[in-house]
């Protein structure tokens, strides 16, 4: 044996045997040691895991293109597209590649994602070539024709699920009218970092696919599935040369001619909690954490070993002690190196604010304080530990690592892996990092808090509101009118099966929906609404009904149904309670005036303004021209308008009568 390949042999063994860690315990073996990344010369990034132990092989192909890439014309192609390319003319009739790799003894499968799309499948391992071989000829240099296209859209359509009936209306411009974008509230990742995604509704991706053309798919694949966009992965038990070998030929022999590529937002920082509170009418539940920016791979992995500690403590404590919480769970969710970290769990609504206030308490101390000893960060350690020690031989194991490690690779700019840095983790600067990862104004805090009395009480307080409204809007416009003073009455003429109530209606709806969409983006603002259920969730309930309420009565109201005369007063009578009241005395005349002879009058429009209201579905039939003394006046299609006239106008007389004795 050579000196040299004995000491390269040492080296090897020693890198993978378990080591002392400084905090105590040994480092398990590091499972990321094989894993190898390169970039070939076309611009195709490829990772490699060998594992001789392994008894199959697995193949991955990410392309960085999915429904984050797609825009309101070509919304679903990613999706299609991934269906297309499973397909072929070149095979027979009735295969497809899924099936040309299960009879092969494999399985094989795809997923579009928001970021990506994956292709995938797993093989005995004497088949690595032939599977390598199998998705060069699937992915690359693919030809597009109509026929094709219509053959994959109703696998598609059946799996997202075909247009409903009114899908049509659903994703028509009044649809898009009733809820415009600027009124649409932001979510987590568009409130507290700016980033935003378009999100497209069931009705018009469906329907989207269904006029996806041939032509726009080929523009599609050539604008994303260049090589510089893709990353391959292979992982298992495969004979690592030859298979490098071939890969440099296949796919590294395909052209990159450098598409575009789906690249993440820069993130704009919201330096301030994030709160949102609400009552439930399901199991409460509580989740806080931080809000996570600019991390380092040290920082990630800090925010998880701690998140996953603090969960199982938690669970010890709370559920296996006391039995009252299902689970409790450490999540994080990241974008790139940015997202949130929280710790998640069901709560009793005895205890509720108990465990609240426990859990808050608990991170503030050992976060933000620097609380945590060092005996729970050697706990932490090697509660977390066991993610490298569970490592085994499989394929699919092999492969979730290689994903790790060239999403660190890509994301941090270095090729670093969550073992590297756990090995170096120390106390003293996983401390430091808490304490900078959970600071007070990155807070993060969704709650569903237990009602206060029962289940169903916003549902009470909703019903309660509308009626309260409503009386005390009948109080208020209807006070005053007295029946049994009722001289005279003439019903309005409208469009027939009521059009003009439901468009006022409908305006009324439309209005109510825009007042209340402004209302909750206001709420949503203000951290101290959104920290207390009772005014993020009754307060809000409450108002939003009586400005729905308050709209559908403003634009109903400027809908005359009816004209009467009570006592002394004209009441030109609305759908609604609200009645425009004109006394008789401020009357100056009243005349059958057509349609036509108001539009075209300049000086009668002027007068009239937003008081026309002649609705008659036969438009050559006269309205009544109502002149006020202040030099106002209302325009209204009273039905036999000359007849209308004669008797107002009697009315008007009479009550002069009346007046000049008294003024002499």
């Amino acid at each position: 044996m050579k000196i040299s390949d004995l000491v390269i042999g040492l080296t090897l063994l020693g890198s993978i045997a378990p080591v002392a860690y400084a905090g105590g315990f040994e480092l398990p073996e590091n499972p990321y040691l094989l894993v190898q990344q390169e970039t070939l010369s076309n611009g195709l990034r490829v990772v490699y895991a060998p594992n001789d132990q392994a008894k199959t092989f697995r193949i991955e192909v990410i392309v960085h293109a999915g429904t984050a890439s797609e825009n309101e014309a070509n919304a679903g192609i990613s999706h299609l597209l991934e269906h297309y390319l499973f397909t072929d003319a070149r095979l027979d009739a009735n295969m497809s590649y899924l099936e040309v790799i299960q009879e092969k003894g494999g399985s094989a499968n795809g997923e579009t994602r928001e970021m990506d799309t994956r292709y995938f499948a797993t093989v005995p391992a004497q088949q690595a070539s032939w599977i390598t071989g199998l998705f060069d000829k699937m992915l690359f240099n693919r030809s597009f024709d109509e026929s094709r296209v219509d053959q994959v859209r109703k696998p598609v359509l059946l799996e997202i699920g075909s247009p409903e009936p009114f899908a049509w209306f659903l994703d028509s411009p009044l649809m898009k009218l009733l809820s415009p974008k600027f009124l649409e509230a932001p979510d987590f990742w568009k409130s507290e970092f700016g980033i935003e995604h378009e999100q497209f509704s069931h009705a018009h991706v469906s329907l989207n696919t269904l006029r996806i053309t041939a032509d726009a798919l080929k523009s599609y694949y050539r604008e994303y599935y260049h090589p510089s966009n893709i990353t391959l992965f292979v992982a298992g038990k495969f004979d690592e040369s030859a298979l490098k070998a071939q890969i440099t030929r296949s796919f590294g022999a395909v052209s990159d001619w450098r598409g575009d590529s789906l690249s993440e937002e820069a993130p704009v920082y919201r330096a301030k909690p994030f709160v949102r509170s609400q009552a439930g009418i399901g199991t409460p539940y509580i989740a806080v954490g931080t809000k996570l920016r600019e991390l380092s791979p040290e920082d990630e992995l800090t925010a998880r070993i701690y998140l996953e500690y603090l969960a199982h403590r938690l669970m010890k404590e709370i559920r296996n002690r006391h039995g009252d919480t299902y689970t409790v769970r450490g999540v994080l969710t990241l974008k790139k190196n940015f997202g949130v970290g929280y710790v998640m769990m069901q709560a009793p609504p005895q205890e509720y604010n108990e465990y609240l206030k426990y859990v808050r308490s608990t991170l503030k101390q050992e976060t933000r304080d620097g609380g945590l000893t060092e005996s729970q960060f050697k706990d932490a350690m090697n509660l977390y530990s066991s993610h490298f020690k569970l490592s085994d031989d499989d394929s699919g194991t092999e492969l979730t690592l290689s994903e790790k490690l060239e999403h660190w690779t890509r994301v941090y700019g270095r090729e670093v892996s969550p073992y590297d840095v756990f090995s170096k983790m120390t106390y003293p600067d996983f401390r430091e990092r808490l304490g900078r990862i959970f600071a007070p104004q990155w807070s993060y805090s969704y709650l569903v808090e237990p009602p206060l009395l029962f289940r169903l009480e916003s549902v009470f307080l909703s019903l309660a509101v509308i009626a309260l409204f409503l009386a005390l809007a009948r109080r208020k416009f209807v006070s005053g009118f007295e029946h049994k003073k009722l001289r005279w009455m003439r019903k309005v003429a409208l469009p027939p099966v009521y059009l003009s109530e439901l468009g006022a209606l409908v305006l009324g709806v439309l209005l109510s929906n825009y007042v209340i969409k402004l209302f909750d983006l206001a709420m949503l603002k203000s951290n101290f609404v959104q920290s207390s259920f009772l005014l993020s969730g009754y307060f809000d309930t409450s108002v939003s009904w009586i400005l729905a309420l308050s709209s559908c009565l403003l634009c109903c109201g400027f809908l005359i149904r009816k004209t009467l005369v009570c006592g002394d007063t004209l009441y030109l009578k609305s759908m609604t309670f609200f009645s425009r009241r004109v006394p008789l005395s401020k009357i100056e005349s009243v005349e059958p005036k057509s349609v036509f002879q108001v539009l075209s009058s300049p000086s009668i429009l002027f007068s009239v303004k937003q008081r026309f209201c002649y609705g008659d579905f036969c438009f050559w039939r006269p309205g009544t021209l109502i002149r006020l003394k202040n030099g106002t006046a209302h325009f209204v299609s009273i039905r036999n308008s000359n007849k209308a006239c004669e008797e107002l106008s009697a009315l008007i007389r009479a009550r002069e009568s009346v007046d000049l004795p008294r003024a002499a």
